[in-house]
């Protein structure tokens, strides 16, 4: 499995409400690349809407998803994670510095967009993330 199928299979699919899935989902993330580990976060952080969310779940998935995985972004994307989940969402430059650590990793979609949506903001940065975008499909 590739990141692309990884995408397709738990994009708007992941299942908050049954935990033994949701850990597989998360457990395959992280054994595809760390940018499927990323696209595994933004989901957690970012259900839609008819999704079934027990009340305090995304803080223990958040949880279990960092647990035992390290990688140069893991900090900064927790905290947008964090202020997804809090509602604490971030500035515009915060999240514009966030985004250019991520654009250092080609490729890490998953990631990219934690910063967009984690903003106070999403309009004020997303000429940035499309830049960001843009770049990416050239290399």
């Amino acid at each position: 499995m590739d990141d692309i199928e990884f995408e397709a299979l738990v994009d708007a699919r992941l299942p908050y409400d049954n935990e033994p899935e949701w850990k597989r989902l998360v457990d395959l993330g992280r054994s595809v690349s760390p940018n499927a580990h990323y696209v595994t976060l933004s989901e957690i952080c970012r259900p839609r809407r008819s999704a079934r969310v027990p009340r305090g779940s995304q803080k223990n998935m958040v949880a279990y998803w960092s647990a035992g995985f390290e990688h140069p972004l893991k900090d900064m994307m927790l905290e947008c994670a964090q202020a997804l989940l809090t509602k604490r969402y971030l500035s515009a430059s915060r999240s514009l510095e966030i985004m250019d650590e991520v654009a250092n990793h080609h490729g890490y979609w998953g990631a990219l967009v934690m910063p967009l949506y984690a903003c106070v903001d999403p309009d004020e940065v997303d000429d940035h993330y499309q830049a960001i975008r843009s770049r990416w499909f050239t290399l």
